[in-house]
């Protein structure tokens, strides 16, 4: 432990003959005395990706201490566009850029593709310090495309790598990667390397159909259009079968098809058309037959839309809706006590 002394100190002024200190000379206050500043950081050439973290370095030292640190001004400017004036920043300048005054550097986060271009580091200093850092933002992109012509094309993922899991049939198609950046027009790749496939083909599988009504409800002189949906690859061929029997095509009945769908239109119904359809689809590696769907001139099932109890307590109203081309001679209701199984 100790404690002041009793003594007064004497001071010898020898021992501070080198001392820096304020002898409240106004026109030295900003002055720095030390050995001028040195850049240390060296120019930078980055190649990042939508979505990175960038940080652009601007270290120098012989900065000062104490009440003489950070004597210079630090600039930050993209091409002839000011960012930062220490941390004052620039009207207009994006808040994933930001500036660390701890180490005079420039950071974007979640870096785009305009961010691209050159960003230089002007230290206040006569001769002025610069530094320069160049960023390209490499962009890749894997798409999807349905074999068949006129399949849309889909965007799936801006990463460099796709991982397909739980796959199945809907995932079949081409696969294709491309990458751009700003030195240059935008290139894709088919070949196969080690590591993933930048172009392939998956899956091959005899025909997969579903039909869109199993029941069509229609009447005499009226049209009628049935619907299967056909998944094969390699493609199928499809036809339709009538009571199992294949249907010869005419002006009373036509094919056709859009993309998966295909379609059997009958025009103006007869009696005979009421039967029932089937679809079939063969490929290279085997054939599939739809569901039954059937056509017929009687009521489709009818749908309930409300029982209300009328205000007299004992009365229902019941409203349903019912499809059919026929008059409608008889309605029967049904119906149980509540809890009734």
């Amino acid at each position: 432990l100790s404690r002041p002394s009793n003594e007064e100190p004497e001071y010898k002024e020898d021992d501070y003959a080198n001392d820096d200190y304020d002898d409240g000379d106004e026109d030295g206050d900003d002055q720095y005395t030390g050995p001028p500043p040195t850049m240390i950081s060296k120019p930078l050439i980055i190649e990042a990706h939508e979505g990175d973290t960038v940080s652009l370095p601007c270290i120098f030292t012989n900065m000062g201490y104490g009440h003489e640190a950070w004597k210079y001004s630090s600039i930050w400017k993209k091409e002839d566009k000011f960012l930062f004036t220490d941390e004052h920043r620039a009207s207009g300048v994006d808040k994933r850029i930001m500036y660390f005054r701890q180490n005079n550097s420039l950071v974007i986060h979640n870096i785009k593709k305009e961010d691209a271009g050159t960003f230089k580091c002007i230290i206040s200093y006569s001769p002025s310090l610069e530094i320069q850092h160049t960023v390209h933002i490499f962009s890749v992109q894997w798409t999807k495309k349905g074999k068949h012509e006129g399949s849309e094309v889909v965007v799936l993922t801006n990463e460099p790598n796709i991982t397909l899991e739980s796959v199945d049939r809907k995932d079949s198609g081409i696969y294709e990667c491309s990458a751009e950046n700003n030195q240059g027009p935008k290139v894709s790749t088919s070949h196969t390397n080690s590591l993933d496939y930048n172009h392939m083909l998956l899956f091959a599988d005899v025909p997969e159909i579903n039909v869109e009504e199993e029941v069509v409800v229609t009447g005499e002189n009226y049209d009628a259009r049935l619907k299967c949906i056909v998944h094969a690859d390699p493609k199928a061929s499809v036809w339709w079968l009538k009571n199992g029997q294949p249907i010869s095509l005419s002006d009373h009945i036509l094919s056709s098809s859009e993309g998966h769908a295909h379609i059997l239109d009958i025009d103006k119904v007869k009696s005979e058309d009421f039967a029932k359809y089937t679809c079939k689809a063969n490929n290279t590696l085997g054939s599939e037959e739809s569901k039954v769907i059937e056509v017929t001139g009687k009521p489709g099932t009818p749908r309930l839309i409300s029982a209300v109890v009328g205000s007299d307590g004992k009365s229902l109203d019941v409203e349903w809706h019912i499809i059919s081309y026929s008059p409608m001679v008889e309605y029967k209701l049904l119906y149980r006590q509540a809890g009734e199984k």
